[in-house]
């Protein structure tokens, strides 16, 4: 009676996490007995769920809830990725969705590559999926940087299920055990980096001082950290991967590993078919810069050895090849365009403060910040609510060339 009693109140106000709790509680003896009263328990809690995400997508509560449920190991994990397919096409930005999601594909131990694809789709749907181009980055890292992390990743899941009892299901031996708290309403889920992220709620932020409040705190959890602000975005010597000053490096710990070249190059002619299609859009533009952020750290993990040389010739490439990008492609259309004018900025300081002007004829580290600095000045005139900032990379303040791909700094 309390039971069908708490559902019909969940049905209506489904954030009351008071409830769920005591539905948990009630519940685990259930779970625990195992058989058929197990398997219904699940059952009813899997389509109440259901029914309250249909009231809130984005409910905390439920969705924690519906982890914990499928913890137990009687559900179908087909299902549970159909349903979140759904959730996503209903709302692409809905960062519970994306979570669940990477949490499902965790447990069910699906391919990276058919999630890359199925990012690929989402991103092809619409370039402005910020959720869907962090994502992105996230499996490329995965798929290409991760495969010794194992342990890493367990303890990362471990740390971020506290409060969801694992119990003995079918599938509970891939996920190690986790302290049971049921009072707890987190609702971080493994993320596919191979730290623990941070705060879904700070994912706002790795916009810098260029930011605009188009996107909610989304994007798979992990977004601030591990996107990094390298190259288009706000920043101080705190995140910056290489200050103005000492050059001293202070990325994050998995910039000891970035995507290969060879992914790069091709994530590079993706990204330019959205800035195409509409440059002033800024979800590519963020994917971007960590795209730059792998292709400035691959000579940061070559300093000092024999690939130093092969590394700095290989960079100095991608930015000569980046900054006539943005004139030819993005500029030449519209020279007042802000996004390919503070990106060449960007490239421009890059290879000045660098040395890897070079490759440009006449071209020399001070030509090239000469002109880094010229198109700030440029910008504070056809940008003024961000003046300041302009102002500031003017006295080389917000120089961010390589901040944290992944969930941490150093």
């Amino acid at each position: 009676m309390v039971m069908d009693a708490s559902a019909k109140l969940l049905k209506v106000v489904p954030e009351i996490y008071t409830i769920w709790n005591f539905r948990r509680e009630a519940l685990a003896p259930v779970f625990e007995a195992g058989g058929e009263p197990a398997q219904k328990a699940s059952d009813t809690e899997l389509s109440l769920t259901q029914a309250c995400l249909v009231e809130n997508p984005k409910s905390y509560s439920t969705w924690h809830h519906r982890k914990w449920v499928v913890l137990k190991g009687m559900c179908n994990l087909d299902a549970e990725l159909r349903l979140v397919s759904n959730a996503l096409d209903a709302d692409e930005r809905n960062f519970h969705a994306w979570n669940y999601r990477q949490f499902v594909v965790r447990l069910m131990k699906r391919p990276l590559q058919e999630e890359l694809l199925y990012s690929e789709d989402k991103v092809a749907q619409n370039f402005s999926n910020y959720s869907a181009w962090h994502y992105r980055s996230i499996l490329l890292h995965r798929l290409h940087c991760a495969a010794d992390t194992t342990g890493a990743e367990h303890a990362g899941i471990s740390a971020q299920l506290q409060g969801l009892h694992v119990g003995t299901g079918a599938y509970a031996s891939s996920i190690p055990s986790a302290a049971p708290s049921d009072n707890s309403t987190s609702t971080n889920v493994p993320s596919a980096s191979p730290a623990p992220p941070p705060r879904e709620a700070d994912a706002s932020t790795i916009h810098g001082a260029n930011a605009s409040s188009t996107h909610e705190a989304d994007a798979s959890s992990s977004t601030e950290r591990s996107q990094g602000g390298a190259l288009s975005g706000g920043g101080g010597p705190e995140s910056s991967g290489l200050p103005s000053t000492t050059g001293e490096f202070l990325g994050s710990a998995t910039q000891q590993v970035p995507v290969p070249v060879e992914v790069l190059d091709e994530e590079y002619d993706m990204v330019h078919q959205a800035f195409a299609t509409d440059s002033r859009d800024q979800s590519p533009w963020m994917y971007y810069r960590w795209l730059v952020g792998n292709s400035l750290a691959h000579l940061e993990q070559a300093k000092g050895t024999e690939a130093e040389v092969q590394a700095r010739t290989i960079l100095e490439a991608v930015l000569a090849r980046e900054t006539q990008r943005m004139r030819v492609d993005h500029l030449a259309a519209d020279p007042n365009a802000k996004w390919p004018l503070l990106t060449l900025a960007r490239l421009r300081e890059a290879q000045g403060r660098l040395g890897l002007c070079a490759g440009e004829g006449n071209d020399t580290s001070a030509a090239a910040a000469a002109e880094a600095n010229s198109i700030y000045e440029r910008l504070i005139c056809l940008d003024p609510l961000r003046a300041g900032f302009y102002k500031d990379a003017l006295e080389g303040k917000a120089f961010v060339v390589v901040s944290a791909l992944g969930s941490g700094t150093v």
